[in-house]
């Protein structure tokens, strides 16, 4: 029934950015199954293509995970500020306190705080390994 809907829906989706002269890019185009135990293997189909179903996605910049647990989109992050902590201590003792604390904030506080709202109420066990390259990086 999920699975008739869903096909249904990419229908109407397909016949909307065809009339609106737009185009899907099916390799960029994926879903998620939220509830596994609803509905086993999924298939659903937008103009003769089967679209991916994956574990999971990245949307605006998030990655989204299928057990909604973000520890996907916390070790992408993980892996970038990793990069900007060693910059960061190379340059400690190159700059000032007030050029280090701004670039702190252009370069790290803004990747933290991009998306926290949803990331951030995972559990702590998933969120101590980012406070942690945090406070290094402080």
């Amino acid at each position: 029934m999920i699975n008739i809907m869903a096909n249904e829906y990419m229908f109407s989706l397909s016949q909307w950015f065809t009339a609106n002269k737009l185009r899907l890019n099916i390799d960029k185009t994926c879903f998620i199954t939220l509830a596994n135990h609803i509905v086993q293997n999924p298939v659903i189909v937008i103009n003769d293509f089967k679209i991916a179903n994956v574990d999971y996605c990245k949307y605006l910049g998030l990655y989204i995970d299928e057990d909604l647990e973000w520890t996907i989109h916390i070790d992408q992050l993980c892996g970038k500020l990793q990069k900007l902590a060693g910059i960061f201590y190379r340059i400690r003792s190159k700059l000032s306190q007030t050029c280090l604390q701004a670039s702190y904030f252009v370069f790290v506080h803004c990747h933290l705080l991009y998306g926290a709202e949803l990331y951030a109420n995972t559990g702590i066990t998933h969120l101590s390994k980012l406070i942690t390259l945090n406070n290094k990086i402080l």
